[in-house]
């Protein structure tokens, strides 16, 4: 597969430029093809604890260290801090 080009996430897995990731420690990974539709936002109902039906919707572009969407939802169900956002690092990138 990495002959033919053909390995899965290759861009990610390693760039074609050496070195590429030493300037950059985080590196910029958009959010899935999917996800990029016009107000596409990810519902996070499934994993709210409170039964008062509002739910928590998590844009593509959020980052995993927005504090006030982790106050409300750390609030609203039984993750912590560092569960949530690995969470959302999964939502929000090709590949987390």
């Amino acid at each position: 597969m990495y002959r033919l080009n053909r390995l899965p996430f290759r861009q990610w897995i390693r760039p074609d430029r050496m070195g590429a990731l030493d300037n950059d420690p985080i590196l910029n990974i958009p959010p899935p093809l999917y996800a990029l539709g016009m107000d596409f936002k990810y519902s996070s109902r499934s994993i709210l604890t409170d039964g008062n039906g509002l739910d928590v919707l998590i844009d593509p572009s959020s980052s995993p260290d927005d504090n006030e969407v982790i106050d409300i939802v750390k609030c609203r169900t039984f993750l912590d801090r560092g569960q949530y956002q690995a969470v959302i690092t999964a939502l929000t990138r090709e590949l987390a």
